[in-house]
């Protein structure tokens, strides 16, 4: 039996974010940015990475479409990808979500965005994905499908609180309530059947790094190797767990 988790058909997978931002300089270009997500992509799709089907993957990186219009057009391929695996009988239950570029704070309140192509340095919130704009279109799209997002940008961990459901927070909760009950953990794969899982370069208050002599960002070039090469120390089965683990050591962060 496959243990693991995910199963190449019956996953899918969005790439967002940038690698210039024409409307706002104080973010330079970023070209290891662009490598970055390409890697990612051919490690996705690679028979050696997870080798998850072209049709399975939906790329909006570098787009010149406002956020709206891309979280829309992302809930159209997670829409469409669900219906048609639901009618072949192997319905979608996992969702790779990653992003690369820049995240940044705003206003009084420090709202955390994601920039993308089309970020404006006069409407950052607006020209932008926020957190709390992408946690909403999480909880409409996909809550039920169990999520790993993948954040490679500066401050990245503070995208969590896009995915709070109350002040207290999912943070709040302990393990054994959040999966009393039964129906919410597939014993099966030893992995809850639905949530979000955060991988991210860094922390809320912490910098990422991408060297520009370097091919990709060193969150993602890590991640890459982990990915090709497996964890010689880790279980059979990869988690995020060692990916965090391995990123600290590797890029210096733990």
């Amino acid at each position: 039996m496959d243990r693991s988790a995910t199963h190449r058909d019956t996953t899918i997978a969005l790439i967002f974010g940038a690698s210039r931002w024409p409307d706002s300089p104080k973010f330079s270009d970023a070209p290891s940015l662009a490598r970055s997500a390409d890697a990612f992509i051919q490690a996705l799709r690679s028979q050696e990475g997870l080798g998850i089907p072209p049709r399975n993957i939906k790329s909006l990186f570098d787009s010149f479409d406002d956020p709206a219009e891309q979280l829309k057009q992302a809930r159209v391929f997670v829409d469409q990808r669900r219906r048609e695996s639901e009618e072949r009988g192997s319905p979608i239950g996992d969702l790779v979500l990653y992003y690369a570029g820049h995240g940044d704070y705003e206003g009084d309140g420090r709202e955390f965005y994601l920039t993308i192509k089309r970020t404006d340095k006069d409407q950052p919130l607006l020209t932008s994905i926020t957190a709390k704009s992408l946690g909403d279109w999480w909880r409409q799209t996909a809550r039920d499908l169990r999520t790993y997002l993948i954040v490679d940008c500066c401050f990245a961990a503070a995208l969590h609180h896009g995915f709070l459901t109350s002040p207290l927070g999912l943070a709040e909760k302990r393990l054994d309530e959040a999966f009393r009950n039964s129906n919410t953990f597939d014993t099966d794969v030893g992995a809850p059947i639905s949530g979000v899982a955060l991988l991210a370069a860094a922390g809320p208050d912490m910098p990422a790094f991408a060297p520009a002599d370097e091919e990709y960002s060193r969150f993602t070039g890590i991640l890459l190797d982990v990915l090709r090469n497996g964890d010689q120390r880790g279980p059979a089965v990869l988690s995020l767990v060692p990916l965090h683990r391995d990123y600290d050591l590797l890029a210096g962060c733990g």
